[in-house]
């Protein structure tokens, strides 16, 4: 009866009914229980695996409470050196992580790690397991560099002893790239995520998740370090991989035919990156509607591009609609909404229209402080560039009030010597030398 029943919860696991396999699991623990008595070693593996269906389940905390009564028999029964002890001590460990306390798991890692190491040996899988999750744990905690050393560590071992492609080596390098990426070493992040992909396509082929996943991570890691030959090698790589895979308008497509419009621009290719933007812009609108989030960043994205080529009126067309779909969508004091209104003042400087500038840092400085905070850099940014419209315009008077207002923000942000400092406070003599002169 009680193989049966956990056949049956087994079954419901593999087609991920975890609810139901939760229900059967409970009744295999209340008939050993029964049968057997509550310090049966049967018993206890029945409530370990009661404590993983509760975790399937979604319920962490319940299935943290059954593990520690396991953890405490074994501990209790075979001593804290017992393989099985240390098994579900890692288990443990685990599910302290999947409840969110990560120092819990980082320390009781540290006693499988370190009690494995005396047992077993410092390169004995079971050990490196141990190794590999600490790892983790102090990522968790967002300790990265001390994460990076030790999966480096489990890494050169594993290479060593499992082989490149085997999949808890491959799982280290996975999580090298990530923590990598955390600790902003793109270069590294490079290095790693080139072997990850050729493992990737060797064992699963060009357009599996996996591999895309990894071209991605490359992608962007590339583009951190300025490497934007290899950035657009990749994504043009993806986008044809995307688009046979899911079709051109998929979402994820997209994205990536944004990323690569961008790779482009920063290639100095403007006319390539300009025909993309305007493609994803005509697919977007259609597909998503023109108030939608990603068509407006795209938008966004094309008259930036159209003002890098000098066509300034199409750029202000464009952002005219952008500032204004955003304050409908989202309101005056959102700050996507603040970013289109900096996007379209600047714009209007450049065509020397500096009253239509003016009246739009006079609505968006206000909001930026109230919203950001006096210091953001956003803010500052946006009050310094309306103190420099009014002495475009003239108003030598109104421009130092607003300088003066902005070096003591400065001052207080970013110290006396910040060479932004300096150039205001130079700013405001010069306006000063100049009202003397007058």
């Amino acid at each position: 009866m009680l193989t049966e029943l956990a056949n049956m919860a087994e079954m419901y696991e593999t087609q991920g009914d975890y609810q139901k396999a939760l229900e059967l699991y409970k009744k295999i623990y209340a008939q050993c229980c029964e049968i057997y008595g509550r310090e049966d070693e049967n018993t206890v593996i029945a409530l370990n695996n009661l404590a993983v269906a509760h975790g399937n389940a979604g319920d962490h905390q319940k299935e943290l409470e059954l593990s520690q009564e396991v953890y405490a028999y074994y501990r209790r029964t075979f001593g804290l050196m017992d393989p099985d002890t240390l098994n579900v001590l890692y288990n443990l460990a685990q599910t302290y992580g999947s409840a969110g306390n990560y120092p819990k798991a980082q320390e009781l890692m540290e006693t499988v790690y370190t009690s494995r190491c005396s047992a077993l040996g410092k390169t004995h899988p079971d050990t490196l397991c141990a190794l590999s999750e600490l790892a983790v744990a102090y990522a968790q905690m967002e300790e990265y560099e001390k994460a990076l050393d030790l999966a480096e560590e489990v890494y050169a071992f594993r290479r060593v002893i499992l082989g490149e492609t085997h999949p808890d080596t491959v799982t280290t390098l996975h999580n090298l790239v990530v923590i990598c990426g955390e600790l902003g070493e793109y270069q590294k992040q490079t290095e790693y995520g080139e072997t990850l992909c050729k493992v990737y396509r060797d064992a699963y082929g060009d357009d599996h998740p996996d591999t895309l996943d990894a071209l991605k991570r490359l992608a962007y890691a590339y583009g951190e370090i300025g490497g934007f030959q290899r950035k657009r090698e990749i994504e043009e790589e993806l986008y044809a991989l995307l688009s046979a895979k899911y079709g051109e308008e998929h979402s994820d497509t997209l994205l990536i035919l944004h990323n690569l419009a961008y790779t482009y621009g920063q290639l100095g290719d403007l006319q390539k990156a300009r025909k993309l933007y305007e493609d994803i812009c005509t697919t977007r609108c259609r597909k998503d509607g023109k108030d939608h989030p990603d068509t407006l960043h795209a938008f966004g994205n094309l008259a930036y591009i159209y003002a890098e080529l000098g066509e300034l009126d199409a750029a202000l067309e464009l952002q005219k609609e952008v500032y204004d779909l955003r304050r409908s969508g989202f309101g005056d004091d959102h700050p996507d909404t603040l970013a289109a209104l900096n996007n379209l003042a600047n714009t209007y400087g450049k065509l020397y229209r500096f009253q239509d500038e003016l009246e739009l840092w006079e609505a968006g400085c206000p909001l930026a402080c109230t919203v950001l905070g006096k210091k953001h850099p956003t803010a500052l940014t946006m009050m310094n560039n309306r103190a420099y419209t009014y002495a475009q315009l003239g108003d030598d008077q109104k421009a130092l009030e607003c300088f003066e207002e902005l070096y003591v923000l400065f001052c207080e942000a970013y110290g006396k010597e910040d060479e932004n400092t300096r150039r205001i406070e130079n700013m405001i003599q010069t306006l000063k030398e100049k009202r003397k002169k007058a």
